[in-house]
This record gives C-alpha cells, structure tokens and sequence, in this order.
C-alpha cells in the first residue's frame, strides 16, 4: 500500500477519515505508522540528537507520533494560532503546548513569531509563560 488520498483521495461510502488508502477505506492505524516510518526511511528522515556535549551525536529514524511534534512546532512558529488554538487542532491541554513551545522551539524563532504576532496586533496580551524547569526538559 501506498500513502494515497490525505486530502482529495476517493473515499469509499461512509469514510469521513482524513487519510485513506488507494481503495478509499480508513487507514488501520498500525499499517498507516508502518507506511509513514518506510516513507521516512526511504526518503532519510531523521532525527539527530545533539544534547550531549562531547558525544558524538545518537541518529533515530523518525516515526509518525514524531510528525504530530512537527507539525505543532511548525503551528507555533509560521501561524498566529495560540496554544489555547493549537491544542483544540491537535486534541492537547493549553498547558501540554505550553510546555512543548518552551522545551522545542527555540528562543529566537519564539521572538520572531511573537514578533510577526505583535506586528499584526494579533497577540494575546493576557499570556503568561510558564517558567521553565529542568524536570520539563526531560
């Protein structure tokens, strides 16, 4: 099978999914993980971990609960969406986004997002970060 119809694929009655496969039914959840973990391998996706100092970097192949994190990191920093927004589309707590916006996205592109937002007039004033602690860093 072949990742077929995400958005426009033909869809056999009753399959309201957003992803099916080339006969138009549901993705079963474990061939849909398998399918995307093939995808990523072939096309040499993965994730580099470079936290400790002096070691040489762990490589992991990526796996579909992975792309969930990108997308969200991707919502935090190229969209005007809040964490209350983002956690609505992705079926997460506000405080879940929170946490994952100060662990995963880095400073820089944090001020520049919230830069863009203030330039709009689009930020939420009443927004509170939460501090960051070393045990949310695991």
């Amino acid at each position: 099978m072949r990742i077929y119809g995400i958005v426009t694929g033909h869809r056999a009655p009753g399959v309201d999914t957003v992803a099916v496969t080339a006969l138009g039914q549901s993705w079963n959840l474990d061939t849909l993980s398998k399918e995307v973990t093939r995808l990523a391998k072939t096309a040499g996706v993965v994730h580099v971990d470079t936290s400790k100092p002096g070691q040489p970097p762990r490589i992991r192949r990526k796996h579909l609960h992975d792309f969930r994190g990108t997308f969200v990191t991707r919502l935090m920093t190229t969209t005007d969406l809040t964490d209350e927004q983002i956690a609505d589309i992705m079926g997460w707590s506000p405080t879940d986004i929170r946490r994952i916006r100060t662990i995963y996205v880095d400073d820089y592109a944090r001020s520049v997002a919230l830069g863009r937002r203030i330039k709009r007039g689009s930020v939420n004033r009443d927004c509170k970060p939460e501090p960051r602690r070393w045990s949310d860093q695991r």
